[in-house]
């Protein structure tokens, strides 16, 4: 069933062109985002030549929306949600459906390659596609000399990479319909409220969703593009665990965004960021992760470590040559639980722990936003705690940098905080 809704509303195109730029980048075949009629919603990646050329015939171009659109129905019909199959022209595409709240809104297409049992083609066929195209039969066959040749399953091995770019999608969607609807909601109450202190909570909240919606893509791109290189070059079970662990992070980052976890469920992902990011930096990057039996049971808000410890390797460790080390802690003194990030990267200066911890620095540069990340943890810290905890940063400039969290220890706290 078709929604109402279409990917041009509820996403950000731009954020969909990098990714599957990047995805085209690192795999070397075509891609293509397409609404639920088959039309396209970004700008091939990667096109051939063979399908640029057959485009200049309107024939052709309805025929390969047909295609699409079909391929897109066979993938919603799917037991696994995804299908393939040759196209008109001859060339293999395969397509992952997007679907929002059990509604088929449009599809993530790849392809415009040849298994090598299909590499060799009968030239009277071209012949006559280009008849009825109105096309040059000898441009046709040149450009299909072209085609990449891949085997079936290095290129259905892609096809795991086109679902976590789906669920990303999808995810995506849902967390931006909900939003919406959460904001409509709130602005209703607002204005029909006259209670001073119902209007300042509401406020509140509409702040606190406002820091949880800044979402730093950056990492989401790098991580992609590592995966589809080691699906190209590395060994199956390899790429299958860092896989794995981004789909697990993204499922979390999402979902998860209301909520508290516990001390164990955050190290779990922290883990599997940990992982994807040894992968990229290789010996580089080590890390130590040590905390009491204790607090494993303690909850805090989702998604608070991990932008400190991005920020770690991202500011501290990367600019180094030689890497550097990240070490996790926690432990229980004197009815507070201390969590200590620390790393051996090249430290900050005094006055800019100084504008991090009084909310008044800005982002160093594009790509990462170290004190929106920071001042977005300190606040979440604060409203989860009513105040009653503690962030501090410590550092020597070339040499380290430790933050340190002091909670109260209740004994773990509730799973839903806003």
């Amino acid at each position: 069933m078709k929604h109402d809704l279409d990917l041009n509303e509820i996403i950000n195109l731009k954020t969909l062109q990098i990714i599957q730029d990047k995805f085209s980048e690192a795999t070397g075949i075509s891609a293509l985002i397409v609404d639920a009629e088959g039309n396209p919603l970004t700008e091939y990646s990667n096109g051939t030549d063979l399908c640029n050329y057959i485009h200049r015939s309107e024939i052709g171009r309805e025929r390969c929306r047909e295609c699409d659109k079909k391929l897109g129905m066979m993938a919603v019909s799917s037991p696994s949600k995804r299908a393939w199959h040759v196209c008109h022209a001859g060339l293999i595409d395969v397509s992952v459906p997007v679907i929002v709240e059990d509604m088929y809104i449009g599809q993530v297409m790849c392809g415009q390659v040849l298994f090598p049992e299909t590499e060799s083609k009968d030239p009277g066929e071209y012949q006559s596609l280009a008849e009825e195209l109105n096309l040059d039969s000898r441009v046709l066959l040149e450009y299909r000399e072209k085609i990449k040749v891949i085997s079936k399953k290095k290129f259905f091995g892609f096809i795991d990479l086109l679902t976590i770019i789906s669920s990303y999608i999808v995810e995506s969607s849902i967390n931006s319909i909900s939003q919406i609807k959460f904001h409509e909601q709130e602005i209703k109450l607002i204005e029909a409220s006259a209670n001073r202190i119902k209007m300042e909570n509401l406020l509140k909240e509409l702040e606190l969703k406002t820091l949880q919606a800044q979402v730093n893509p950056h990492f989401l791109f790098n991580a992609l593009n590592t995966i589809a290189r080691l699906a190209m070059f590395e060994s199956a079970k390899t790429t299958e665990s860092i896989t794995y662990s981004l789909a697990n992070l993204l499922r979390y980052s999402i979902k998860n965004i209301n909520q508290s976890v516990s001390i164990e469920e955050a190290l779990n992902y922290i883990k599997d960021y940990l992982n994807i990011q040894s992968v990229r930096f290789g010996k580089r990057l080590k890390y130590e992760i040590e905390f009491e039996s204790q607090v494993m049971n303690f909850h805090l808000p989702a998604m608070t470590l991990q932008p400190l410890i991005e920020n770690s390797i991202v500011h501290g460790i990367e600019p180094k040559i030689e890497g550097g080390i990240i070490r996790i802690t926690g432990r229980i003194v004197e009815n507070q639980v201390l969590i200590e990030i620390y790393d051996t990267g090249k430290g900050i200066s005094q006055e800019r722990i100084d504008k991090l911890l009084h909310g008044s620095a800005r982002s160093t540069g594009a790509g990462h936003s170290t004190a929106i990340g920071f001042n977005n943890v300190r606040k979440r810290l604060e409203h989860y705690f009513n105040g009653e905890c503690e962030i501090s940063i410590q550092s020597e400039e070339g040499a380290w940098t430790k933050i340190i969290m002091s909670l109260p220890y209740h004994g773990g706290g509730v799973e839903e905080y806003v």
